[in-house]
């Protein structure tokens, strides 16, 4: 009698047998060997569901900006395979490098799973430095800026091209020294277009080097300001139908005279008065906003042009509360 109480305990203990996802990877770690900096590259490691019940995959994160992971299918039936694939961009790493990513499933026993893979990023061509800046130009001067390109494996470096697209009011030369190649970058205030005080560019420069085939030179750069005013703007918080009046001064930096050519305001409801069309250090006159303005709220600009080789326009901000 209790051998048969004993086989009948066999078939319920099976029966019992939970019912659940389990996650396995071909491999944890991937090695991508030796990558340039520019050189993007991809992996792909298998998963598959080994369990018996449904594998489903929540959320796959990476460890930094410069990798982004994608799944093939997020859900899987019993013994079903799909792929977690990698991209990693390398650009601005040098040496050896390890970065991870984390996949989130609903296995119970491994719901965090932790993917790992490393580089060694080659840089046989250094970048020194990687940006320059031009502070306070004058519209009237130029400026410069060299930068290197270094190279570390003792080879000469080999230019294949060097462009800054739409830029007109921005040239270089280059020489060598030694393995070395020398960039000298020069901007002319003169040729930046009218109105534009400040922007960035880009040199983009191709070599023949197998690990480092583009770089990029940034350049960021604004123009000083030559006119200076007294108050730097102008606002008013008046009743509506009154006519709301300040005086504005205006000079150049250096004390050195000017004209104002024109005057543009922005609404009909502003106007000027007492503007001297003669050369002088400073000039001062009258910004007025119309009685005919309504309640409301009003932000107006005001631009003069000038003779003033270092600033061809200025422009005075005006606002207005009425009630």
């Amino acid at each position: 009698m209790r051998v048969i109480r004993l086989l009948l305990v066999v078939p319920i203990c099976c029966l019992a047998q939970e019912s659940v996802p389990v996650i396995a990877f071909d491999k944890k770690h991937h090695d991508f060997g030796m990558i340039g900096p520019a050189e993007t590259v991809f992996h792909r490691f298998i998963v598959t569901n080994m369990g018996n019940a449904p594998l489903k995959i929540k959320n796959v994160a990476s460890s930094c900006g410069c990798s982004v992971a994608s799944v093939g299918k997020w859900a899987l039936a019993h013994g079903e395979s799909t792929f977690v694939e990698v991209k990693f961009n390398p650009s601005g790493m040098a040496g050896h490098v390890h970065k991870s990513l984390q996949v989130i499933s609903d296995d119970p026993k491994s719901p965090n799973v932790t993917l790992t893979f490393e580089a060694g990023i080659v840089r046989d061509i250094v970048l020194k430095p990687p940006v320059a800046f031009f502070d306070d130009i004058l519209r009237s001067g130029t400026a410069s800026s060299t930068m290197r390109l270094e190279s570390t494996n003792g080879q000469p470096i080999a230019i294949t091209s060097a462009k800054i697209q739409n830029a007109p009011y921005l040239s270089f030369s280059q020489e060598r020294d030694g393995c070395d190649v020398v960039f000298n970058v020069f901007i002319d205030g003169k040729r930046i277009p009218k109105k534009v005080i400040a922007g960035s560019d880009v040199l983009t420069i191709r070599t023949a080097s197998e690990y480092s085939p583009e770089i990029h030179f940034h350049l960021h750069w604004n123009l000083q300001t030559a006119i200076i005013a007294n108050p730097s703007r102008i606002a008013w918080a008046e009743e509506a139908g009154t006519e709301s009046k300040s005086a504005i001064v205006i000079a150049r930096k250096d004390g050195r005279p000017f004209k104002i050519l024109s005057v543009k305001p922005s609404s009909r409801l502003l106007t000027t008065s007492g503007i001297s069309k003669a050369s002088a250090a400073e000039h001062t006159f009258l910004v007025m906003l119309s009685p005919k303005a309504k309640a409301g709220n009003y932000c107006e600009l005001l631009t003069l042009r000038l003779d003033c080789p270092d600033q061809e326009y200025f422009e005075v901000s005006v606002a207005a509360v009425l009630w």
